[in-house]
């Protein structure tokens, strides 16, 4: 495969003719992801050739690949201009050196808003992700300690801690991305995708669904994780999956 602007292809003749291209890519081809990925083609990357999913869902083919990234780039497109309009706010003669604290904690949440977006995003929202957190961080959340009261001082460290713990649990990305609407995550491929993220994310999610009383994953994990050990795929650190998700 060759990338373009417009999207990864397989051959320059395929490129410019859509009869030539296969259904599918098969198992020996190198597809060309992008360097950074947004949370569709994530999804594809987890599915494709995957043990852990059934048969149908580990083929992906170059239509698939090239929908993903507009999908994700349109994400991003948006964000961008939310992003901005953000900016534009703080930055308006009205701005920080002339605003209440209850104007700065309103610009903390949108902040904290903006940030969850960009974990539903992927990792493609990296930079705004950045941004946005040593916004926060270092010049919202210094201003509202600055011009707290003595009295309330408690109250606002409180707050900010519990902000914190929810910022920690519904910015992690597989969870946000799980949570969309829209998410390439379908209840179907929930299981199969968590296993093949890092332990502490399945911790992550195992304890929001436990608060949803769904029940049985870890004895559905063991077969999955069986079934694709017959095919040569072992899943890392399945042991302590299977525990946080029993």
């Amino acid at each position: 495969m060759f990338r373009t602007e417009e999207g990864p292809f397989l051959a320059p003749a395929a490129a410019y003719n859509p009869s030539v291209l296969p259904e599918a890519f098969q198992p020996g081809d190198v597809i060309s992801w992008s360097a950074t990925t947004g949370c569709f083609e994530r999804q594809l990357q987890r599915r494709h050739n995957n043990a852990l999913f059934p048969q149908e869902k580990r083929r992906i083919t170059p239509d698939d690949v090239v929908e993903a990234i507009s999908r994700d780039q349109a994400d991003l497109e948006q964000l961008r201009v939310e992003v901005q309009k953000f900016k534009d706010e703080l930055t308006s003669p009205s701005g920080p050196d002339r605003l209440t604290a209850r104007d700065i904690n309103k610009f903390c949440t949108r902040a904290e808003e903006l940030l969850l977006r960009t974990a539903q995003i992927g990792d493609i929202a990296n930079d705004f992700r950045k941004f946005l957190r040593d916004l926060r961080d270092n010049v919202l959340v210094k201003c509202l300690r600055d011009s707290c009261p003595p009295e309330v001082k408690k109250q606002l460290e409180a707050g900010l801690a519990e902000t914190e713990g929810y910022q920690q649990t519904w910015s992690n990305q597989f969870l946000a991305q799980f949570m969309r609407k829209d998410s390439p995550i379908t209840e179907g491929d929930l299981l199969p995708s968590l296993l093949l993220e890092d332990v502490n994310t399945v911790r992550i999610v195992a304890g929001v669904l436990a608060d949803q009383n769904l029940r049985g994953l870890g004895e559905a994990a063991v077969a999955l994780i069986e079934n694709a050990k017959k095919e040569g795929y072992i899943v890392p650190d399945a042991a302590e999956k299977i525990r946080a998700l029993s």
